[in-house]
Parts: C-alpha cells; structure tokens; sequence
C-alpha cells in the first residue's frame, strides 16, 4: 500500500486516507483512472470513491463512508509539497 501512497501522493488533486486496513481515494480522480486502475484500486459507486486494499472483504460494501470512518477509525494521508523560492 505504501507504494500506492507514494505514486498518487504526486497528484495535488488527489485525497487519500486510511480506514483500518483500506485505501480510500478522491478528489479529482479522472485524470488517473487508467492509473488506479492498473495498481489494483476499485470504484465503489454509492460512495464516489476509489479504494484499495490487501485483503478482501465479506461484506458488499453496504456502509456509507461516514460508518466506515466511525468504526474503523480514519487516518488522513497529507501531502508534503515542496514550493521553489525565487
């Protein structure tokens, strides 16, 4: 997952954070479909928003992201820009 992190984090409109052991990913995620799609990552439609993660899932996804933050706790990825002084 780190590596995921790390490739998509070059993506200023891209937002990133951690709910136990998923990826969840939004912002302006159409300019990197093709690219989220080829590291692994799905959309999950009813919540407009891309996800990865290891392991897989028993459930269908029949919570709403804010259930999902609630009981997994949610861990927000920032992003270190690096700005040029002139």
């Amino acid at each position: 997952m780190q590596n995921i992190i790390l490739e998509l984090s070059k993506y200023d409109s891209i937002n990133m954070f951690v709910c136990g052991s998923w990826l969840w990913i939004s912002g302006n995620t159409f300019q990197v479909k093709e690219l989220l799609k080829s590291i692994g990552c799905k959309f999950a439609p009813n919540k407009k928003m891309w996800f990865y993660s290891d392991t897989k899932s028993s459930g269908r996804g029949n919570m709403d992201i804010e259930t999902i933050k609630a009981t997994y706790g949610q861990k927000e990825i920032k992003k270190q820009t690096t700005k040029l002084i002139k």
